[in-house]
């Protein structure tokens, strides 16, 4: 501790004197030197020395004339002394450097002498019980005399009742007895609360189409609302889940079942292959055509009633427009 004490003094000693060393120097960097009655800058050239690290100042440029002034006393006595006191450091180092070993050679010493005690001393025991157990292993056991029987003991007090054993195994069941008489029919008891109703069931198969009925006869031309009738009759293209109908001598408008229900397909995205697809399956034998947001003639409007599909693809072997 006091070593590091010392030390720590030394370092702050050394870096106060470094920095007053730097700041002469620094100040004295550049001198204004007369020269044939003209200034010029003359740069002079410092090394300076700081502990840890060591700063190097570049060489003279203009002069190579060393300006730099003399250390002053009082910066000599301190840097005297900061030596001193360096090598007094160094000296008690080298003394304590010299116990050290003295204190480690004594205690190398010790440790060898209480090694070699307690391996004596341990072999004596050793030794000393070897010599005793066999001794004792030496002496011949001898059997006395039987005493006299002693008194009978008393009683010894009632002991807690054991733990109730685990059950036994289920005997095999015992023969059937005869029926009993039928007692008395019992009185008619009151009628139960109606139960919930029930789900309906699955629609059945459709039943066999009948046979065509006649052509009637023609009605009366209504109000042709923009459409005039070009006498085409509807083409009977029906499945169970898919018609034409509203047809006209330009088109017929498809329709689909869901739940029941007819509804209108939706023309958005609704191609040639679709169309090819529909009229295979509804029995035509050409391809057809595709008009798209047609207005029936029927009531001059586009769809009717529900919109059950829109965005149809269809890849040419489906059977309904419902499986596209």
């Amino acid at each position: 501790e006091m070593r590091e004490r010392d030390n720590v003094a030394i370092r702050r000693a050394l870096e106060r004197f470094s920095a007053v060393v730097a700041l002469a120097c620094l100040s004295s960097l550049f001198i204004l030197a007369p020269k044939d009655g003209r200034r010029e800058l003359v740069e002079t050239s410092y090394s300076v020395y700081r502990v840890p690290t060591t700063v190097s100042l570049p060489p003279p440029v203009v002069s190579t004339v060393d300006s730099s002034p003399a250390l002053s006393e009082e910066l000599e006595a301190k840097l005297n002394s900061t030596n001193f006191r360096i090598a007094a450091v160094q000296k008690q180092d080298l003394k304590l450097e010299e116990e050290e070993n003295r204190v480690a050679s004594h205690a190398k010493e010790l440790e060898t002498f209480v090694h070699d005690e307690l391996v004596d001393f341990a072999r004596a025991v050793t030794t000393m019980n070897k010599e005793d157990t066999d001794a004792i292993d030496a002496v011949v056991p001898t059997k006395g005399d039987d005493g006299p029987e002693g008194p009978a003991g008393l009683d010894g007090e009632d002991g807690m009742d054991g733990v109730d054993g685990p059950a036994g195994a289920q005997g095999p069941p015992g023969p059937r007895g005869q029926d009993g008489d039928a007692g008395p029919r019992g009185e008619e008891g009151p009628e139960g609360p109606k139960g919930l109703e029930g789900a309906a069931g699955l629609q059945g198969k459709p039943g066999v189409a009948g046979e065509m009925g006649k052509t009637g006869p023609p009605g009366a031309d209504g109000e042709t609302l923009g459409w005039t009738p070009g006498g085409v009759t509807c083409p009977r293209a029906e499945t169970d889940t898919m018609r034409l109908v509203d047809c006209s001598s330009l088109a017929c408008r498809l329709e689909t079942k869901y739940n029941h229900q007819w509804g209108s397909v939706c023309s958005r995205n609704f191609g040639a292959k679709n169309v090819e697809t529909i009229c295979k399956a509804l029995g035509f034998p050409g391809a057809g055509s595709l008009t798209k947001s047609y207005m029936s003639g029927l009531y001059w409007s586009g769809s009717k009633g529900d919109v059950w599909l829109t965005d149809v693809s269809c890849a040419g072997g489906e059977g309904d427009v419902g499986d596209c």
